[in-house]
């Protein structure tokens, strides 16, 4: 059975994770603002009109769905405030953006019983339900935080209890689509890895890479290739921040079964 969505503790950590990037973004200089990031091609500008934009769409798509649709949204539906304007604007207009989004995404949720939780909205790579958006937009933000710190030469550092929250969304919802879609650089045979939460017997995955699907399990199971290791590094691997070399060469990542399989979970694991 799929993991239940932490829907009001997924909100809570939107919006402790989004001032939080508010703040950064505020302070930045004019040089930073137009300078590299972790993400190429773009700039940090794009990176934070990124975030703000896509909460725009799935504002769009979650408003839809609560109406009954599953239309893709139209740029009027959706009142994208644009990657390239926000590009064009300056750190102290985005981070308005971003806390003006921020406020209107949880306002959707408010009052939501069973059925509005559970009605289907659209999204590109295949409709969600608007529990499912909670926890993808927690995703959103706090990644390109992750990036943001990392492009600003800081030592990032995701929270353990927001990767908690959406690693298994992570691993039962968004990967076994991205790999229906064709988003990893191979396919499967049959390999099983099993993913566990260091110090926490309840959080193991079962992933099982087949030609043409991968079945996720939430369950702790035998095993070719076994990697435990804390949430925060788990979310950080499978989302390409992390290395698998990197994280068991530091220590953070442990290891059993065969490597070479090990070594092939980057190229079965579709890219986000």
């Amino acid at each position: 059975m799929p993991t239940e969505i932490d829907v009001e503790g997924c909100l809570h950590a939107i919006d402790e994770t989004s001032a939080e990037l508010e703040l950064e973004i505020r302070a930045l200089p004019a040089d930073v603002w137009t300078g590299p990031t972790s993400c190429p091609p773009w700039r940090v500008n794009d990176l934070v009109g990124h975030v703000v934009d896509s909460g725009h769409r799935f504002a769009a798509s979650i408003r839809r769905g609560l109406a009954g649709s599953v239309d893709p949204p139209t740029g009027s539906d959706a009142r994208l405030s644009g990657m390239a304007a926000l590009a064009d604007g300056n750190p102290a207009t985005a981070a308005s953006a971003l806390r003006e989004i921020t406020d209107e995404f949880a306002s959707l949720y408010a009052g939501l019983d069973e059925d509005g939780l559970s009605a289907i909205c659209y999204h590109r790579r295949g409709d969600r339900p608007v529990r499912w958006y909670a926890a993808h937009r927690l995703v959103e933000v706090a990644l390109h935080s992750w990036d943001l710190q990392l492009s600003l030469h800081r030592q990032p550092v995701l929270p353990e209890h927001v990767a908690g929250l959406v690693l298994p969304t992570l691993l039962e919802s968004n990967a076994p689509l991205m790999y229906a879609a064709g988003l990893s650089e191979d396919r499967g045979n049959g390999e099983r890895y099993s993913l566990a939460v260091d110090g926490d017997p309840n959080a193991s995955w079962l992933m099982t890479f087949y030609p043409d699907q991968l079945v996720t399990r939430r369950e702790d199971a035998p095993a070719d290739v076994t990697l435990i290791a804390a949430a925060a590094d788990l979310v950080l691997l499978v989302y390409g921040r992390a290395e698998l070399p990197v994280l068991t060469g530091s220590g953070h990542l442990h290891l059993n079964g065969d490597r070479a399989l090990a070594d092939r979970l980057p190229r079965l694991f579709p890219k986000p």
